[in-house]
Protein backbone atom coordinates (compact mmCIF):
# COMPACT_ATOMS: atom_id res chain seq x y z
CA UNK A 1 0.00 0.00 0.00
CA UNK A 2 1.38 3.56 -0.99
CA UNK A 3 1.59 5.93 1.74
CA UNK A 4 0.58 9.85 0.84
CA UNK A 5 0.68 12.81 2.57
CA UNK A 6 -2.45 15.45 2.10
CA UNK A 7 -1.35 18.66 0.87
CA UNK A 8 -1.92 20.96 4.08
CA UNK A 9 -4.39 23.73 3.38
CA UNK A 10 -2.48 26.35 6.05
CA UNK A 11 1.01 26.36 7.81
CA UNK A 12 -0.48 26.17 11.08
CA UNK A 13 -1.69 22.23 10.17
CA UNK A 14 2.13 22.08 8.13
CA UNK A 15 3.83 22.97 11.50
CA UNK A 16 1.51 20.54 13.66
CA UNK A 17 2.86 17.38 11.74
CA UNK A 18 6.13 18.00 11.50
CA UNK A 19 6.20 18.64 15.45
CA UNK A 20 5.03 14.98 15.45
CA UNK A 21 7.16 13.88 12.35
CA UNK A 22 10.17 16.30 11.34
CA UNK A 23 10.43 13.76 8.94
CA UNK A 24 7.27 14.48 6.80
CA UNK A 25 7.38 17.79 7.71
CA UNK A 26 10.96 17.70 5.41
CA UNK A 27 9.21 16.28 2.92
CA UNK A 28 6.20 18.34 2.88
CA UNK A 29 8.70 21.03 2.71
CA UNK A 30 10.10 19.58 -0.51
CA UNK A 31 6.79 18.61 -2.05
CA UNK A 32 5.15 22.00 -1.95
CA UNK A 33 8.23 24.30 -1.63
CA UNK A 34 5.85 26.94 -3.80
CA UNK A 35 4.00 26.86 -0.95
CA UNK A 36 4.49 30.03 1.52
CA UNK A 37 4.83 28.07 4.57
CA UNK A 38 7.29 25.41 2.87
CA UNK A 39 10.33 27.29 4.04
CA UNK A 40 9.04 27.94 7.84
CA UNK A 41 8.56 24.03 8.00
CA UNK A 42 11.89 23.63 6.69
CA UNK A 43 13.25 25.69 8.82
CA UNK A 44 11.50 23.57 11.81
CA UNK A 45 12.99 20.77 10.83
CA UNK A 46 16.33 22.31 11.16
CA UNK A 47 15.43 23.06 14.90
CA UNK A 48 14.83 19.53 15.34
CA UNK A 49 18.47 18.42 13.39
CA UNK A 50 19.86 20.61 16.06
CA UNK A 51 18.07 18.55 18.83
CA UNK A 52 19.58 15.34 17.86
CA UNK A 53 22.80 16.33 16.49
CA UNK A 54 25.60 14.25 17.51
CA UNK A 55 28.15 16.37 19.17
CA UNK A 56 30.58 13.91 20.58
CA UNK A 57 30.24 11.00 18.49
CA UNK A 58 33.02 9.62 20.60
CA UNK A 59 36.27 7.23 19.51
CA UNK A 60 38.80 9.80 20.39
CA UNK A 61 36.84 12.23 18.05
CA UNK A 62 38.07 15.82 17.86
CA UNK A 63 35.09 17.94 16.69
CA UNK A 64 34.85 21.44 17.13
CA UNK A 65 31.17 20.46 18.75
CA UNK A 66 33.12 18.79 21.62
CA UNK A 67 34.85 22.04 22.30
CA UNK A 68 31.65 23.97 22.19
CA UNK A 69 29.22 21.59 24.19
CA UNK A 70 32.29 21.72 26.97
CA UNK A 71 32.10 25.95 26.84
CA UNK A 72 28.20 25.76 27.54
CA UNK A 73 28.77 23.59 30.57
CA UNK A 74 31.32 25.73 31.83
CA UNK A 75 28.90 28.77 31.10
CA UNK A 76 26.62 26.91 33.25
CA UNK A 77 28.39 26.32 36.29
CA UNK A 78 29.85 29.36 36.45
CA UNK A 79 28.30 32.14 37.90
CA UNK A 80 28.82 34.76 34.97
CA UNK A 81 27.25 38.37 35.69
CA UNK A 82 26.35 40.51 33.11
CA UNK A 83 29.63 42.60 33.32
CA UNK A 84 31.60 39.54 32.63
CA UNK A 85 29.80 38.50 29.96
CA UNK A 86 30.31 42.12 28.20
CA UNK A 87 34.31 41.91 28.85
CA UNK A 88 34.02 38.44 26.93
CA UNK A 89 33.09 39.93 23.78
CA UNK A 90 36.57 41.16 23.61
CA UNK A 91 38.94 38.79 25.58
CA UNK A 92 42.88 37.64 25.23
CA UNK A 93 42.91 34.40 23.45
CA UNK A 94 45.88 31.85 24.87
CA UNK A 95 46.22 30.19 21.72
CA UNK A 96 47.09 32.56 19.43
CA UNK A 97 48.36 34.96 22.03
CA UNK A 98 45.91 37.77 20.73
CA UNK A 99 43.22 39.87 21.57
CA UNK A 100 39.79 37.99 20.20
CA UNK A 101 36.42 39.61 19.34
CA UNK A 102 33.61 37.49 19.97
CA UNK A 103 30.10 38.40 20.47
CA UNK A 104 27.77 35.30 19.10
CA UNK A 105 29.02 32.70 20.59
CA UNK A 106 29.42 34.14 24.49
CA UNK A 107 25.91 35.53 24.26
CA UNK A 108 23.88 32.93 23.04
CA UNK A 109 25.74 30.73 25.71
CA UNK A 110 25.13 33.04 28.08
CA UNK A 111 21.37 33.46 27.82
CA UNK A 112 21.10 29.54 27.22
CA UNK A 113 22.88 28.31 29.97
CA UNK A 114 20.82 30.64 32.61
CA UNK A 115 18.06 27.85 32.03
CA UNK A 116 19.47 24.67 31.14
CA UNK A 117 23.21 22.80 31.25
CA UNK A 118 21.86 20.26 28.65
CA UNK A 119 24.32 20.73 25.82
CA UNK A 120 21.39 19.70 23.18
CA UNK A 121 19.49 23.02 23.78
CA UNK A 122 22.48 24.96 23.13
CA UNK A 123 22.72 23.41 19.35
CA UNK A 124 18.64 23.44 19.24
CA UNK A 125 19.16 27.19 19.58
CA UNK A 126 22.55 27.29 17.27
CA UNK A 127 20.74 25.44 14.47
CA UNK A 128 17.44 27.70 14.87
CA UNK A 129 19.22 30.33 13.94
CA UNK A 130 21.16 29.21 11.57
CA UNK A 131 18.36 27.71 10.10
CA UNK A 132 16.45 30.56 9.77
CA UNK A 133 19.27 32.47 7.32
CA UNK A 134 19.63 28.83 5.89
CA UNK A 135 16.09 28.20 4.59
CA UNK A 136 16.16 31.60 3.53
CA UNK A 137 19.05 31.96 1.38
CA UNK A 138 17.52 28.32 -0.28
CA UNK A 139 13.89 29.55 -0.83
CA UNK A 140 15.38 32.60 -2.46
CA UNK A 141 16.63 30.57 -5.22
CA UNK A 142 13.69 28.18 -5.75
CA UNK A 143 11.00 31.25 -5.65
CA UNK A 144 13.53 32.92 -8.68
CA UNK A 145 13.33 29.20 -10.97
CA UNK A 146 10.82 30.70 -13.13
CA UNK A 147 10.40 27.79 -14.85
CA UNK A 148 10.48 23.66 -13.98
CA UNK A 149 13.78 22.65 -13.01
CA UNK A 150 15.75 20.23 -14.60
CA UNK A 151 17.46 17.24 -13.24
CA UNK A 152 20.91 19.23 -13.53
CA UNK A 153 19.18 22.23 -11.63
CA UNK A 154 17.98 20.18 -9.21
CA UNK A 155 21.56 18.95 -8.28
CA UNK A 156 23.62 21.96 -8.56
CA UNK A 157 20.79 23.51 -5.89
CA UNK A 158 21.32 20.26 -3.34
CA UNK A 159 25.41 21.06 -3.35
CA UNK A 160 24.48 25.01 -2.65
CA UNK A 161 22.56 23.46 -0.06
CA UNK A 162 25.23 20.85 1.18
CA UNK A 163 28.20 23.25 0.87
CA UNK A 164 26.91 25.24 4.16
CA UNK A 165 24.55 23.16 5.68
CA UNK A 166 22.69 22.27 9.00
CA UNK A 167 25.50 19.93 10.40
CA UNK A 168 27.93 22.60 10.57
CA UNK A 169 26.49 23.84 13.56
CA UNK A 170 29.20 22.00 15.06
CA UNK A 171 31.28 25.21 13.94
CA UNK A 172 28.23 27.44 14.92
CA UNK A 173 30.08 30.92 14.29
CA UNK A 174 31.87 31.13 10.94
CA UNK A 175 28.77 29.03 9.09
CA UNK A 176 26.00 31.08 10.65
CA UNK A 177 27.95 34.04 9.25
CA UNK A 178 28.12 32.33 6.11
CA UNK A 179 24.50 31.88 5.90
CA UNK A 180 23.67 35.65 7.15
CA UNK A 181 26.36 37.41 4.92
CA UNK A 182 24.10 35.29 2.05
CA UNK A 183 21.15 36.20 3.25
CA UNK A 184 22.17 40.16 2.60
CA UNK A 185 23.93 39.39 -0.69
CA UNK A 186 22.09 37.18 -2.65
CA UNK A 187 19.15 39.87 -3.33
CA UNK A 188 21.68 42.37 -4.24
CA UNK A 189 23.42 40.46 -6.58
CA UNK A 190 20.44 38.93 -8.14
CA UNK A 191 18.25 41.64 -8.25
CA UNK A 192 19.71 44.76 -7.11
CA UNK A 193 17.98 44.73 -4.30
CA UNK A 194 20.09 46.91 -1.21
CA UNK A 195 17.38 46.34 1.32
CA UNK A 196 18.76 43.51 3.24
CA UNK A 197 22.28 44.75 2.75
CA UNK A 198 22.83 45.51 6.65
CA UNK A 199 22.90 41.64 6.79
CA UNK A 200 25.91 41.85 5.67
CA UNK A 201 27.67 43.48 8.28
CA UNK A 202 26.00 42.20 10.85
CA UNK A 203 27.72 39.17 9.82
CA UNK A 204 30.98 40.42 11.22
CA UNK A 205 28.93 39.95 14.82
CA UNK A 206 28.60 36.40 13.95
CA UNK A 207 32.53 36.08 13.13
CA UNK A 208 34.89 38.97 13.08
CA UNK A 209 36.56 37.65 10.28
CA UNK A 210 34.17 38.73 7.85
CA UNK A 211 35.17 42.14 8.39
CA UNK A 212 37.49 41.56 5.25
CA UNK A 213 34.59 40.58 3.23
CA UNK A 214 32.27 43.37 4.89
CA UNK A 215 35.04 46.13 3.33
CA UNK A 216 35.59 44.18 0.21
CA UNK A 217 31.48 44.20 -0.54
CA UNK A 218 31.77 48.53 0.23
CA UNK A 219 34.69 48.84 -2.38
CA UNK A 220 32.78 46.39 -4.67
CA UNK A 221 30.17 49.60 -4.77
CA UNK A 222 32.67 51.95 -5.88
CA UNK A 223 34.09 49.94 -8.70
CA UNK A 224 33.13 49.48 -12.23
CA UNK A 225 31.54 46.37 -13.60
CA UNK A 226 33.47 45.56 -17.13
CA UNK A 227 32.89 41.74 -16.31
CA UNK A 228 36.25 40.74 -18.63
CA UNK A 229 38.60 42.66 -15.92
CA UNK A 230 37.04 40.97 -13.40
CA UNK A 231 37.58 37.10 -15.12
CA UNK A 232 41.48 38.36 -15.24
CA UNK A 233 41.21 39.14 -11.63
CA UNK A 234 40.01 35.45 -10.76
CA UNK A 235 42.58 33.85 -13.11
CA UNK A 236 45.17 35.77 -11.85
CA UNK A 237 43.91 34.74 -8.09
CA UNK A 238 43.35 31.18 -9.14
CA UNK A 239 46.76 31.15 -10.25
CA UNK A 240 48.13 33.14 -6.88
CA UNK A 241 46.61 30.36 -4.54
CA UNK A 242 48.61 27.47 -6.24
CA UNK A 243 51.95 29.58 -5.58
CA UNK A 244 54.45 28.98 -2.93
CA UNK A 245 52.72 29.43 0.54
CA UNK A 246 55.04 31.81 1.76
CA UNK A 247 54.72 34.19 -0.72
CA UNK A 248 51.36 33.82 -0.13
CA UNK A 249 52.13 34.88 3.35
CA UNK A 250 54.02 38.00 2.86
CA UNK A 251 50.71 38.37 0.24
CA UNK A 252 48.40 38.80 3.31
CA UNK A 253 50.36 40.76 5.22
CA UNK A 254 50.99 43.58 2.61
CA UNK A 255 47.30 44.15 2.52
CA UNK A 256 47.22 45.25 5.89
CA UNK A 257 45.01 43.43 7.94
CA UNK A 258 47.34 43.13 11.15
CA UNK A 259 44.60 41.43 13.19
CA UNK A 260 45.27 38.38 11.33
CA UNK A 261 49.39 38.06 11.56
CA UNK A 262 49.46 35.34 13.86
CA UNK A 263 46.95 33.18 12.11
CA UNK A 264 48.55 33.59 8.94
CA UNK A 265 52.13 32.57 10.24
CA UNK A 266 50.18 29.52 11.40
CA UNK A 267 48.13 29.10 8.41
CA UNK A 268 50.19 29.95 5.45
CA UNK A 269 53.29 28.03 5.61
CA UNK A 270 54.73 25.44 4.16
CA UNK A 271 54.69 23.11 7.29
CA UNK A 272 50.86 23.85 7.58
CA UNK A 273 50.78 22.69 3.84
CA UNK A 274 52.60 19.70 4.34
CA UNK A 275 50.48 19.07 7.78
CA UNK A 276 47.55 19.07 5.97
CA UNK A 277 48.79 16.81 2.98
CA UNK A 278 49.05 14.61 5.74
CA UNK A 279 46.10 14.85 7.51
CA UNK A 280 43.85 14.52 4.52
CA UNK A 281 45.95 11.08 3.15
CA UNK A 282 44.54 10.19 6.63
CA UNK A 283 41.05 10.10 5.97
CA UNK A 284 39.16 8.68 3.18
CA UNK A 285 38.77 9.74 -0.60
CA UNK A 286 35.58 11.80 0.31
CA UNK A 287 37.98 14.37 1.24
CA UNK A 288 39.41 14.83 -1.73
CA UNK A 289 36.68 14.71 -3.78
CA UNK A 290 34.62 18.03 -1.96
CA UNK A 291 37.90 19.90 -1.84
CA UNK A 292 40.22 19.38 -4.90
CA UNK A 293 37.59 18.09 -7.16
CA UNK A 294 35.21 20.44 -6.43
CA UNK A 295 37.70 23.36 -7.12
CA UNK A 296 38.41 22.86 -10.65
CA UNK A 297 35.05 21.98 -11.72
CA UNK A 298 34.00 25.73 -10.56
CA UNK A 299 36.71 27.47 -12.68
CA UNK A 300 35.90 25.79 -15.69
CA UNK A 301 32.50 26.39 -15.68
CA UNK A 302 32.98 29.98 -14.18
CA UNK A 303 35.19 30.08 -17.66
CA UNK A 304 32.20 28.55 -19.62
CA UNK A 305 29.79 30.80 -17.93
CA UNK A 306 32.22 34.03 -18.87
CA UNK A 307 32.01 32.67 -22.48
CA UNK A 308 28.01 32.97 -23.02
CA UNK A 309 27.69 35.92 -21.32
CA UNK A 310 29.86 37.62 -23.10
CA UNK A 311 28.60 36.44 -26.43
CA UNK A 312 25.24 37.32 -25.32
CA UNK A 313 23.74 40.58 -26.74
CA UNK A 314 20.88 42.55 -24.95
CA UNK A 315 21.50 40.32 -21.88
CA UNK A 316 19.68 42.20 -18.68
CA UNK A 317 22.39 44.05 -16.95
CA UNK A 318 21.69 42.56 -13.74
CA UNK A 319 22.48 39.13 -14.62
CA UNK A 320 26.31 40.32 -15.71
CA UNK A 321 26.66 42.22 -12.40
CA UNK A 322 25.73 38.81 -10.38
CA UNK A 323 28.50 37.36 -12.14
CA UNK A 324 31.04 40.06 -11.57
CA UNK A 325 30.52 39.66 -8.29
CA UNK A 326 31.04 36.29 -8.16
CA UNK A 327 34.39 36.40 -9.75
CA UNK A 328 34.99 39.69 -7.62
CA UNK A 329 34.35 37.64 -4.45
CA UNK A 330 36.01 34.19 -5.93
CA UNK A 331 39.17 36.05 -6.60
CA UNK A 332 39.92 37.82 -3.38
CA UNK A 333 38.62 34.56 -1.47
CA UNK A 334 41.33 32.85 -3.38
CA UNK A 335 43.78 34.49 -1.85
CA UNK A 336 42.46 34.51 2.03
CA UNK A 337 41.90 30.91 1.37
CA UNK A 338 45.18 30.46 4.10
CA UNK A 339 43.97 33.13 6.47
CA UNK A 340 41.92 31.33 9.71
CA UNK A 341 38.45 30.08 8.96
CA UNK A 342 39.77 30.78 5.16
CA UNK A 343 38.00 27.46 3.29
CA UNK A 344 34.85 28.80 4.62
CA UNK A 345 35.24 31.83 2.62
CA UNK A 346 35.70 29.28 -0.86
CA UNK A 347 32.60 27.46 0.18
CA UNK A 348 30.77 30.87 0.44
CA UNK A 349 32.11 31.97 -3.18
CA UNK A 350 31.55 28.20 -4.28
CA UNK A 351 27.57 28.90 -3.32
CA UNK A 352 27.76 32.36 -4.78
CA UNK A 353 28.88 30.47 -8.09
CA UNK A 354 26.76 27.84 -7.58
CA UNK A 355 23.59 29.89 -7.69
CA UNK A 356 25.05 32.26 -10.49
CA UNK A 357 24.72 28.83 -12.58
CA UNK A 358 21.00 28.56 -11.73
CA UNK A 359 20.36 31.97 -12.22
CA UNK A 360 22.47 31.59 -16.20
CA UNK A 361 20.40 28.79 -16.68
CA UNK A 362 16.70 30.16 -16.52
CA UNK A 363 17.82 33.40 -18.31
CA UNK A 364 19.97 32.43 -21.18
CA UNK A 365 18.27 29.52 -22.16
CA UNK A 366 20.50 28.40 -24.23
CA UNK A 367 20.87 24.56 -25.05
CA UNK A 368 24.89 24.47 -25.15
CA UNK A 369 25.02 26.05 -21.72
CA UNK A 370 22.32 23.83 -20.75
CA UNK A 371 24.28 20.33 -21.79
CA UNK A 372 27.49 21.24 -20.59
CA UNK A 373 25.47 22.29 -17.05
CA UNK A 374 24.46 18.90 -17.00
CA UNK A 375 27.98 17.58 -17.65
CA UNK A 376 29.16 19.65 -14.83
CA UNK A 377 26.12 18.09 -12.48
CA UNK A 378 28.02 14.87 -12.75
CA UNK A 379 30.73 16.44 -10.54
CA UNK A 380 28.03 17.98 -8.03
CA UNK A 381 26.73 14.30 -7.54
CA UNK A 382 29.79 13.57 -6.46
CA UNK A 383 30.53 16.25 -4.01
CA UNK A 384 26.75 15.80 -3.02
CA UNK A 385 27.77 12.58 -1.81
CA UNK A 386 30.83 13.27 -0.19
CA UNK A 387 28.87 16.32 1.73
CA UNK A 388 26.54 13.10 2.93
CA UNK A 389 28.77 11.37 4.47
CA UNK A 390 29.77 14.05 6.74
CA UNK A 391 25.89 14.52 7.23
CA UNK A 392 25.90 10.30 8.35
CA UNK A 393 28.91 11.07 11.03
CA UNK A 394 26.50 13.75 13.02
CA UNK A 395 23.61 11.98 12.73
CA UNK A 396 22.11 8.66 13.77
CA UNK A 397 19.01 6.94 12.33
CA UNK A 398 16.75 8.34 15.57
CA UNK A 399 16.71 11.51 12.77
CA UNK A 400 14.23 9.79 10.61
CA UNK A 401 11.44 8.55 13.27
CA UNK A 402 12.17 11.11 16.42
CA UNK A 403 10.07 13.68 17.29
CA UNK A 404 10.41 16.82 19.45
CA UNK A 405 8.87 14.79 22.02
CA UNK A 406 10.51 11.48 22.33
CA UNK A 407 13.91 13.46 21.83
CA UNK A 408 14.34 14.15 25.15
CA UNK A 409 13.37 10.50 26.62
CA UNK A 410 15.54 8.64 23.89
CA UNK A 411 19.45 9.75 23.06
CA UNK A 412 21.53 8.61 21.13
CA UNK A 413 25.15 9.16 20.45
CA UNK A 414 25.51 6.56 17.31
CA UNK A 415 26.26 8.45 13.99
CA UNK A 416 25.09 6.94 11.06
CA UNK A 417 28.22 5.98 9.88
CA UNK A 418 30.78 7.47 12.08
CA UNK A 419 34.32 9.33 11.34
Amino acid sequence: MQITFPKPNNSALATLLTFFSPIAGLYLSIRYNRQKWAKNIFWVWCAFMGLVFIYDPGGGSRADSIRVAAQFVEFHNSEITVDMLLKSFYAYDEVTGRDRFDLYFPVINFFVSRFTGNPRWIFFFYALIFGFFYSRNIWYIIENIKRKPTWSIIIVLFAFATTSSIWNIGGPRIWTAVQVFLFGLLPYISHGDKSKLIWCYLSILFHFSFLVFAALLTLYFLLPRPVSVYFIFYLIAQTISELNMELINSLLKSVGFSVFDAKIDEYANEDYLLQRQDSISKYSVYYFFQSSLFKYPILVFNMITYYFLVRVKNLDKKIQNMFCFVLYFSAFALIFEHIPSGGRFIALSNMLALSTFIRCWYDLNNRNFNRLLSFFSGFMIIYCITRMRLFAGCFGFDLFYQNFISVFFVENNSPIYPY
